[in-house]
């Protein structure tokens, strides 16, 4: 335990966890335990985690893996992006109906320091960071600290473009696999931050083991952030 002052206790940090598309958040959080992802917050960073569903029941197929691996479930998803035959244009629908819904739920837990979000759940944690830091969303209560993104995109509805111009400071750890098929979009992503701490592995599009490097950064990040004096503004 060395370098850890035991004399005070250690403050709680309150993280809020984002699903994939056409999932759930009970799904999420037994991807996040089998991964060893949620012991490292709960254990080293004394992280208190609250799952959600997004607002919107799955409004097509489930993807094949997905039910395979969590059959007779429930799934959801924070938007269905689809694009315009006109202009090719995207659009996500019911995202606002999200916005809204994670509004409510910012104000029953008195805000959250950070989020963590997977796949779309990511994206959406991004989107938030800038939507906030704009002004647009989740006002009246503290900014942010750091978000964690698995795997996430940029997205590209053009309503949205502009609040990525925010992010640029935001303490931010993006996890990309080698072998993800939407790594190109997460790059797109990573680029919208300054100084984004980046951790790869060599799978695909997944919620990945934590292994012994990734945990010591991660642990590291989170402290960093969440301490006092580096409280990001």
């Amino acid at each position: 335990m060395a370098g850890r002052n035991l004399s005070h206790p250690r403050q709680t940090v309150k993280l809020l966890a984002l699903h994939s598309f056409r999932t759930s958040g009970a799904i999420l959080e037994k991807q996040m335990a089998l991964s060893g992802f949620s012991k490292v917050l709960h254990e080293e960073c004394n992280a208190e985690i609250v799952f959600i569903d997004a607002p919107n029941v799955a409004s097509g197929p489930i993807p094949n893996d997905v039910v395979a691996a969590f059959p007779n479930t429930s799934y959801y998803e924070w938007w269905n992006a689809t694009q315009r035959e006109e202009d090719g244009q995207w659009e996500y629908v019911n995202a606002d109906r999200s916005l809204e819904y994670i509004e409510r739920v910012w104000n029953e837990h008195h805000g959250f320091d950070g989020i963590v979000g997977f796949s779309q759940g990511a994206a959406m944690a991004a989107l938030l960071a800038g939507l906030q830091h704009s002004g647009q969303a989740l006002t009246g209560f503290s900014k942010l600290k750091f978000i964690i993104c698995i795997a996430g995109i940029r997205v590209r509805d053009p309503r949205f473009s502009a609040y990525y111009d925010h992010l640029a400071h935001m303490p931010s750890v993006h996890i990309i696999g080698q072998n993800d098929p939407i790594k190109r979009l997460t790059n797109q992503l990573i680029r919208s931050f300054h100084a984004p701490v980046v951790l790869t592995h060599d799978r695909g599009h997944v919620v990945p083991r934590i292994h012994d490097d990734m945990k010591r950064i991660l642990v590291q990040f989170i402290e960093k952030s969440h301490s006092p004096r580096q409280a990001h503004l």
